[in-house]
């Protein structure tokens, strides 16, 4: 080639004119260190150095993966499994009593893939202990479980999780949150699971807490906040800015007891929803059979405006003072275990015990069995083919895949009908309900009406919030203390007020069952069972 080819060629690149190929550059990693790199720090070091505009794979074989220090991510990477299934692949970082987390993704063309992510501490509300975000990045079809902190599993900053699943975090110090915060209006969580995760001693979103963005298509339930002078923590989700929650479930959640704030009608955020500022709307979902010490289902605090559409707010309960509405403009608002503080003129195609008006309704929504966990609608459920079908609904989907509209109506709630669930009764009292080990007892109290009888089976019965019997039911075991028991589950750090059990009516019994595991913060009250009537 002459010289002056070498020249043309020279100006063109300077010009930016010559377009050179990027590279995809590939390497595996195995856990006994025998890959194309001895660690995955020493690989991330790598890729992270890459010429522009190349793109890095690191692909990890099947083992765990240990640190000492957070992988900072500042290259368009990809983080994989070689089997893209996370239970194969463990990363965790070995830090001692030091705190910081597992990933720093700084990268908006970053992608974790099919890993397990543990061990993570937060130090900062908007700083994953898991993950910590601070570019639009991706965490796809993995697992963030047992991280600690501030915000235990993630933050995603205009970021987007999807098809993952965020469990057995751990959340602490006051407005925090065990699973994940939410900020940027292309922020996403989509498909994922979160579930029994824990806060202690926080008020955040136990499970979410969005400032902005949408979180939909996803399960969030027995995630459990704890007490505290200033633990007043949504169980499930709160929202501290614009956003949508959309066709997800959210059930048996928990919102603890808070000494702090029970004077000023503030005790504790909604152990499902607690919407906190303008601008959220909630469309398809389903809130039901959350526990909380003030708010059971949807809270909407003082001036924070919600739009709640198309969905099912049923068999919520607060075990507190409860029903108390704050703020301004409380006459214009309606309030019970399941709503509080939702003015009626934001609620269309709403199932729930209040009375909202047109297109809403309070019949009973007729899950198919919701002692087991099952809130699909039964098939003779009032709650089939009367929602508001909206633009775009078409293209939708309900929280398990299948379309959103059917036969051109679309059903309150998170699930869709398919017609193939069966029809279910609800008589006023069922006499006689039978569990067996496992089940749901809380679901089966809320079945029973005044003579009822609640036959456990021998085994364990745990709860993840205070079970509260406010009517004439009797729970007898088959036979006797010794092969039957009550306890909570799930809660092994202290300072967890958790009473077991609440009678309400003086013709509730307890007979035959062992009853252990229990946490009160009171002097009057009783850790194991409080009765108020007997």
């Amino acid at each position: 080639m002459s010289r002056q080819t070498y020249g043309f060629l020279a100006v063109l690149a300077a010009a930016g004119a010559l377009h050179v190929q990027a590279e995809t550059v590939t390497k595996t990693l195995k856990a006994d260190g025998s890959g194309d790199y001895a660690t995955l720090a020493e690989a991330v070091t790598a890729m992270n150095a890459l010429a522009e505009g190349d793109v890095g794979v690191i692909v990890l074989e099947p083992g765990t993966y240990s640190h000492t220090a957070t992988l900072d991510v500042t290259g368009p990477v990809t983080i994989r499994s070689s089997t893209g299934n996370p239970d194969d692949v463990f990363v965790w970082v070995n830090r001692g009593s030091l705190k910081f987390p597992v990933f720093k993704l700084e990268n908006s063309d970053v992608l974790l893939y099919g890993l397990t992510v543990s061990n993570g501490y937060s130090t900062a509300k908007k700083q994953g202990g898991g993950v910590y975000m601070t570019a639009a990045a991706t965490v796809d079809h993995c697992k963030l479980v047992k991280n600690t902190g501030y915000t235990a599993a993630a933050n995603l900053a205009n970021g987007v999780i999807r098809d993952s699943e965020v469990s057995r975090n751990l959340g602490i110090s006051t407005g925090m949150n065990a699973g994940l915060y939410v900020e940027g209006a292309s922020a996403l969580v989509e498909n994922c699971r979160l579930i029994n995760n824990i806060g202690d001693y926080g008020n955040g979103g136990l499970a979410v807490n969005i400032a902005s963005g949408t979180v939909k298509n996803s399960v969030i339930s027995n995630n459990f906040n704890t007490t505290g002078a200033y633990g007043r923590g949504a169980g499930g989700i709160a929202t501290s800015g614009a956003c949508l929650i959309e066709n997800c479930l959210i059930a048996n959640n928990t919102a603890g007891y808070s000494s702090g704030y029970e004077t000023h009608g503030n005790g504790s955020h909604a152990a499902g929803v607690h919407v906190g500022a303008a601008g959220c709307v909630i469309r398809n979902c389903t809130i039901a059979d959350n526990t909380g010490y003030a708010h059971g289902g949807i809270r909407v605090y003082s001036d924070g405006h919600l739009r709640l559409e198309n969905s099912i707010v049923w068999g919520n309960v607060d075990t507190g003072y409860g029903k108390t509405l704050t703020g301004a403009n409380t006459s214009t608002v309606l309030a019970d275990e399941n709503v509080s503080g939702l003015s009626q003129r934001y609620a269309t195609n709403v199932c729930t015990t209040i009375d909202f008006g047109a297109n809403c309704m309070t019949s009973d929504p007729l899950f198919v069995d919701p002692v087991h966990g099952d809130y699909r609608l039964a098939t003779n459920s009032p709650c089939i083919g009367v929602g508001r079908v909206r633009d775009g609904d078409a293209d939708k989907t309900d929280v398990v895949g299948n379309p959103r509209l059917r036969g051109g109506v679309i059903d309150m709630g998170c699930f869709t009908s398919l017609g193939t669930e069966p029809s279910v009764t609800v008589p006023e009292t069922e006499t006689d309900v039978y569990l067996v080990s496992g089940d749901d007892i809380a679901a089966a109290v809320r079945r029973c009406g005044n003579g009822s009888t609640l036959h456990l089976g021998d085994g364990e019965y745990g709860v993840t919030r205070t079970l509260v019997v406010d009517k004439g039911v009797r729970i007898i075991s088959a036979n006797g203390p010794e092969k039957t028991s009550l306890y909570r589950k799930g809660k092994e750090w202290s300072g967890n007020n958790c009473r077991i059990l609440i009678g309400d009516h003086a013709d509730f019994l307890l007979s035959g069952v062992t009853v252990s595991n229990g946490y009160s913060a009171a002097a009057t009250v009783g850790s194991a069972m409080f009765l108020r009537c007997g």
